[in-house]
């Protein structure tokens, strides 16, 4: 095994006197420790310059195999560069792409991470270094899932936790039939999965790899899932009892089928991908004898899809029957079709450690994920009828519009995404959390004039219309971003 210390040694290959570190670099959160097959993950490291003068031109002499550094368009506006230049004690943010498995304990020095000085004599490792395994696809067709509404109190929009079944004593299918959890769990329904194969990444706010279990004090165990901001959309009040009745996220907390015409939205932060088969057994289409898999769909008006993937049924007879039998929104359609090949499902992210997906639950309780994200830009999250909801664009960039005067957290997800603020919008401050203008993210503001002053939190712009916008954790600002 390879000393760990060596990696904060400094090197000097040509001569035998030791110095001070001439960077120090540490983790900027905590490390991947796995990543799903065909996928990447991101590790940040903070590169300091630990010396009395201005250093340029240093750079990443070595990365770990199956490493690659990210050098423009980062998920910080410090990143470190191709080259990096850093005062005395200054910092830069070293992102890192990971494709595969990587050995921290591989023996070769050039299998690390190094930071040199110009000429490559004069470097330094970290004491962290990267160790991450492959995580791989494994079959699931149901889950037993509890949610612990503790947290919730009066603040309906505080986000729930969901537990699925998992870890040394984990509930059977027999227990599980009849039973009530203790406070303040309760049940959510049984949900036979439709897609078929899945890699889990991580439990919320973890990074890749890492899950984490919860004990229930009747000795049950439960890994980690989600957690959701729920509403229910379009809210009419007249259709529940209190306190489901006193706002779009209590009922949607509260209430677990939806009236007909009605739909439950979720921001559902789950760090999972989903494999949905073609064909029964996974036969290759074009097989002879492969059996096609019906595959449920819904859009709605803004040209946004979403594909079925859980339902009370396990039956494929049932589920068609119970998606027939749901009532959507105005405007809303079903469709069925069959894939021509697998279809892989992967979550929106923002960095460092936050992954998303927009679900829907319909009045038969068929559950259903964002695919597809509709030129118009507008998302049914963003027209809840009250603050509260997060708003997620897709991780392929796209337009996101704004349309109501409250505060609103907004995510782009991925990508390259346009920002549209109504010209309408009278107040209310709209949190981008994850910015990013050098992937290619622009503002537009509708023709509204406006004024910025940078904050502790970021650049606040002003729009003439009163409504606010916050680039949170930027602290520079170009008028080239702005494109209306």
């Amino acid at each position: 095994m390879i000393n760990k210390n060596l990696f904060g040694l400094f090197l000097l290959t040509t001569a035998s006197v030791s110095y001070a570190l001439p960077f120090s670099v540490v983790p900027k959160y905590a490390l991947a420790v796995g990543v799903p097959v065909n996928n990447i993950v991101l590790a940040y490291y903070t590169v300091t310059n630990n010396t009395m003068t201005t250093r340029n031109n240093n750079y990443i002499k070595y990365l770990p195999p199956n490493v690659t550094q990210i050098t423009t368009g980062g998920s910080y506006p410090d990143t470190c560069g191709a080259s990096i230049n850093l005062a005395s004690h200054a910092s830069c943010t070293l992102q890192l792409s990971i494709n595969n498995a990587i050995n921290g304990s591989d023996p070769e020095i050039k299998n690390h991470l190094f930071v040199c000085f110009p000429g490559g004599q004069t470097c330094a490792g970290t004491s962290s270094p990267l160790n991450v395994t492959q995580l791989t696809w494994s079959p699931i067709n149901v889950a037993y899932e509890i949610v612990n509404i503790g947290g919730l109190g009066t603040s309906w929009t505080n986000p729930v936790l969901t537990y699925k079944n998992g870890g040394s004593n984990s509930i059977t299918a027999t227990a599980w039939n009849n039973y009530t959890p203790p406070s303040p769990y309760i049940t959510n329904t049984t949900r036979n999965l439709q897609f078929n194969e899945q890699i889990f990444i991580a439990s919320p706010g973890n990074p890749a790899g890492v899950t984490s279990f919860i004990t229930t004090s009747d000795g049950y165990t439960w890994a980690g899932l989600s957690t959701a901001v729920n509403a229910m959309y379009p809210y009419d009040p007249s259709q529940y009892t209190y306190p489901s009745n006193t706002s779009p996220f209590a009922a949607g907390n509260l209430v677990t089928t939806p009236p007909p015409g009605v739909l439950k939205v979720t921001a559902n932060y789950k760090a999972q991908e989903m494999k949905f088969y073609a064909n029964q057994n996974d036969v290759p289409s074009g097989t002879q004898g492969a059996v096609p898999i019906t595959r449920y769909y819904i859009t709605d008006p803004w040209g946004n899809m979403y594909i079925m993937h859980a339902s009370d049924y396990s039956d494929p007879a049932d589920v068609a029957s119970a998606f027939n039998a749901a009532v959507l929104p105005a405007g809303w359609t079903k469709s069925a079709a069959t894939l021509s090949q697998d279809f892989i499902l992967t979550p929106a992210f923002s960095p460092p450690n936050v992954y998303e997906y927009n679900l829907l639950r319909d009045s038969a309780d068929n559950t259903y994920h964002q695919i597809s994200w509709g030129a118009s830009g507008t998302v049914v999250n963003s027209l809840i009828s009250a603050t509260g909801m997060p708003i997620w664009g897709g991780p392929t960039g796209g337009k996101l519009n704004i349309t109501q005067s409250f505060n609103n957290s907004i995510f782009g997800g991925g990508g390259a995404h346009q920002y549209v603020f109504s010209s309408g919008l009278t107040g209310g401050i709209n949190t981008l959390n994850d910015f990013n203008a050098g992937l290619g993210d622009t503002l537009n503001f509708s023709g509204q004039t406006y004024q910025y002053s940078d904050t502790s939190s970021g650049i606040l712009i002003t729009l003439s219309g009163n409504a606010q916008v916050l680039l949170s954790g930027i602290h520079a600002f170009s008028s080239s971003w702005v494109v209306g």
